[in-house]
């Protein structure tokens, strides 16, 4: 009888981790769409945003990815009909914030479906971080921010992300 659930437990955590690489591949997708600007831009929800930069964050570290975001997300928005201005289009705080948040996520060994699910990459996270007006402001949007409030836990989303410059 043992050996009958044996298979059964490894079928489901075959299925189980089937699940996990699909995840990872659509991450792949993703970035990769972003980054030659052919997703379509239904697809670049809240969930495709952290999905792009899990891939990036995966494969060239959380410095690197949130430079090729910075350089890859205006373009894209443009490429589909999104204006970048002061009011809409790219969030650099935002956009720091989040890869922030997978970097912390990533580092604690949470899978791509853990990450998915976790509160730090809800869709109004930083609040915990920041005011609304102050988040939402034109100079929020343009560049880096540092954060209006602490969040319980002690943590506080840096822009230590940023590659350090080469003279």
């Amino acid at each position: 009888m043992a050996a009958m659930n044996t298979p059964e437990r490894r079928t489901d955590r075959t299925r189980a981790d089937r699940s996990v690489d699909h995840l990872v591949v659509l991450a792949d997708q993703v970035a990769s769409r972003l980054l030659d600007r052919t997703l379509p831009k239904p697809e670049w929800t809240h969930e495709g945003h952290i999905l792009a930069a899990v891939s990036l964050i995966r494969r060239l570290g959380a410095p690197e990815a949130l430079a090729v975001l910075r350089a890859a997300i205006p373009p894209y928005n443009e490429a589909t009909g999104v204006a970048n201005t002061p009011s809409g289009g790219y969030h650099d705080t935002i956009t720091v914030y989040y890869v922030w948040a997978i970097d912390l996520l990533l580092a604690e060994g949470l899978s791509v479906a853990e990450l998915l699910a976790h509160p730090l990459v809800e869709r109004t996270a930083m609040l915990a971080w920041w005011d609304s007006d102050v988040l939402m402001s034109p100079g929020a949007r343009a560049s880096w921010l540092a954060p209006t409030k602490r969040d319980g836990a002690g943590r506080i989303p840096m822009e230590y992300l940023q590659p350090a410059c080469v003279s």
